[in-house]
């Protein structure tokens, strides 16, 4: 027996983390399109970070407990709007959580411009490389 059922419905109290934390989500609480531009109100900048970190340090908390990864990098267009100040929050409370198990995250901000487009580059790169190699 396993602990859900894959093939139920999903009960109406029950929503989907993406539901509650995208942008529309974000839009219909705030009445602010982070994709147009970021938050003018430092106020409202707060509120929204307040708003998303409950849910993404539960979720951050679990994927860490289960896979043990330690380095994220928290990019997309919602951290892009709400800037540093997501990231700060975030690495502290999820650290926070992971104390009692002696164990920590590192939280980063990507690196470049467009970190997915550098990403599918380098899974091109790596796959060429590899045929040569192994041609």
């Amino acid at each position: 027996m396993q602990p859900i059922d894959l093939n139920a419905p999903l009960e109406p109290q029950i929503t989907m983390l993406e539901d509650t934390i995208n942008l529309q989500a974000i839009h219909q609480k705030f009445g602010v399109m982070l994709s147009a531009e970021p938050p003018a109100d430092p106020a409202q900048k707060r509120a929204i970070i307040r708003y998303l970190l409950p849910n993404l340090a539960t979720a951050m908390f679990n994927f860490e407990m289960t896979f043990d990864i330690g380095n994220y990098v928290l990019s997309g267009l919602i951290p892009h709007a709400l800037g540093e100040d997501l990231r700060i929050q975030l690495e502290e409370l999820v650290n926070h959580m992971l104390i009692s198990k002696d164990r920590s995250i590192r939280l980063t901000s990507p690196q470049a411009e467009h970190p997915t487009l550098i990403g599918a580059a380098n899974l091109v790169f790596e796959k060429t490389l590899l045929n040569e190699l192994t041609a």
